[in-house]
């Protein structure tokens, strides 16, 4: 998983120069390190940490590019479930009423070939799921 900084300080002022190219970059390092310490890469997935230590700006573009950040051939996890910046979008204070949200990002990211999402509502989501893959023919 992709974080800058800390828990304590990562969301102090995070700065990118081009939020994707260098997740995609340390995600590319990263996978190098893991091969050379003899990791099966069948092992392996990639996150790019929403939320952490990232802006709203940066996490709407790393959504917009979701499908670009794993290197080629590796699957990315996904979680954006009940996370601020759907507070921010839809100025929902509590958690629990991000969940309609968490589903329509789950969907959308779907729709964009992610498969693997972590939720606090399974049910829904797999439903959220369940329907974009209807509509993609999958």
């Amino acid at each position: 998983m992709h974080m800058r900084g800390t828990p304590a300080d990562m969301q102090e002022k995070p700065s990118y120069t081009d939020v994707v190219a260098e997740i995609r970059e340390y995600f590319q390092g990263r996978l190098n390190v893991l091969k050379s310490h003899g990791i099966s890469p069948a092992r392996l997935c990639f996150d790019p940490g929403i939320g952490f230590g990232k802006s709203l700006e940066h996490n709407l573009a790393l959504l917009r590019h979701i499908d670009e950040l794993a290197p080629p051939g590796f699957p990315l996890l996904l979680g954006v479930s009940r996370k601020s910046l759907i507070a921010k979008l839809t100025g929902a204070d509590l958690p629990a009423d991000r969940d309609a949200a968490t589903c329509a990002l789950t969907a959308l990211a779907r729709t964009k070939g992610i498969m693997l999402h972590r939720v606090h509502e399974v049910k829904s989501n797999l439903a959220a799921l369940r329907v974009a893959e209807g509509v993609l023919g999958v």
